[in-house]
């Protein structure tokens, strides 16, 4: 099974490391630049110069 989820980078402290090691879990990040390709808009513009992050969970 797999989960992608998103969050904004708000502080370079915060990480969700020990939770993916206390449930066996890995995290991997997925590239943004492929997924703006079918939108009239920017990705950079929707995101509004936040810094977004997408992200692949799996099992260990």
């Amino acid at each position: 099974a797999k989960f992608l989820f998103t969050y904004q980078e708000r502080s370079a402290d915060w990480s969700i490391e020990d939770l993916l090691k206390k449930w066996n879990l890995k995290a991997a990040n997925v590239s943004l630049s492929g997924i703006s390709a079918g939108l009239d808009i920017s990705l950079r513009r929707l995101m509004g110069g936040h810094t977004i992050h997408l992200l692949e969970i799996t099992l260990n």
